[in-house]
């Protein structure tokens, strides 16, 4: 399958619900790739970029790379539930310092505890980003790495959340990452433009 067919396909699944929505899907051979233009292009040199405690290394790598730091909140805590609280507060903090903030989210199925955020944490995600985002000088983008979407239970199912994403700010950007194995041609974004 080539690669234009196989983001029809995916995004077929979400049966229209991004519309409005700054969503875009990364078409890299490797989710590493995705990621790396992200940072690169929705932050700035000295930015730091948040993600969970429980991350993948190249994460860090791609930091140190492209001049940003990375910042981590406590993805976790004691009833093995998405810790809200900590995310909050690394958002709050990282908005005062900088215009420009890049969230990377490993979900659902994280590597390595398998822990999925649920529809209502997300519901209370969305909602600290999109109060966030109220101040226009900002820009928010999130960056989910579903990377291991097809290893969960219900592979469409846990597509379920990409749904909530349809009616944000325009300020906020939803990048989907994930691996792949085959290669995209370089015109894909253009090939892309009418279904995304």
């Amino acid at each position: 399958m080539d690669c234009l067919a196989f983001w029809r396909s995916h995004l077929n699944i979400l049966s229209g619900t991004l519309a409005g929505c700054l969503c875009t899907c990364s078409c890299q051979r490797r989710r590493a790739g995705a990621i790396s233009n992200v940072v690169w292009n929705y932050s700035n040199v000295g930015d730091t970029i948040l993600t969970h405690d429980w991350y993948w290394t190249p994460y860090s790598t791609i930091c140190k790379e492209t001049g940003r730091y990375l910042e981590t909140f406590d993805l976790l805590y004691e009833e093995m539930k998405f810790n809200l609280n900590s995310f909050s507060s690394k958002v709050k903090n990282l908005l005062a310092k900088q215009d420009y903030l890049v969230i990377i989210l490993n979900s659902p199925n994280h590597n390595p505890t398998g822990y999925s955020i649920s529809d209502s944490e997300w519901d209370e995600i969305i909602d600290l980003i999109v109060e966030e985002a109220k101040d226009l000088t900002k820009t928010i983008t999130l960056v989910i790495d579903i990377a291991y979407i097809d290893y969960t239970k219900d592979p469409v199912s846990a597509r379920s959340f990409m749904e909530k994403f349809g009616t944000l700010p325009s300020n906020i950007v939803i990048e989907l990452a994930r691996k792949t194995t085959w290669a995209c041609p370089v015109d894909v974004r253009a090939s892309l433009k009418g279904i995304l």
